[in-house]
């Protein structure tokens, strides 16, 4: 038996059929020729990647400048370091 290689807009409309409940999981399964397990699977990650998508991105971002910052600040720290030196040497 051949596997079918669904489309992103083929697995959408099934998960999408789920969402809304109004038929059950297996009917809507018959309908479409999709294995159960494998439907849920795809409404699984549809799920999953909504809370991404959906996911507040400030904090993402602030964590993000904070890291930047921190990277930043050592490169100077270091740079202050080797400047005093070679004020040091050359004293």
């Amino acid at each position: 038996m051949e596997r079918k290689a669904w489309t992103k807009r083929e697995k959408m409309a099934i998960v999408l059929e789920m969402i809304r409940g109004r038929k059950n999981v297996s009917q809507i399964c018959r309908e479409y020729g999709v294995n159960e397990t494998l439907a849920h699977r795809w409404k699984e990650d549809a799920l999953e990647g909504m809370k991404e998508a959906l996911a507040d991105k400030r904090q993402t971002r602030h964590t993000s400048f904070e890291g930047k910052k921190y990277r930043l600040l050592k490169v100077i720290a270091g740079q202050a370091c080797v400047i005093e030196l070679q004020k040091n040497i050359i004293d």
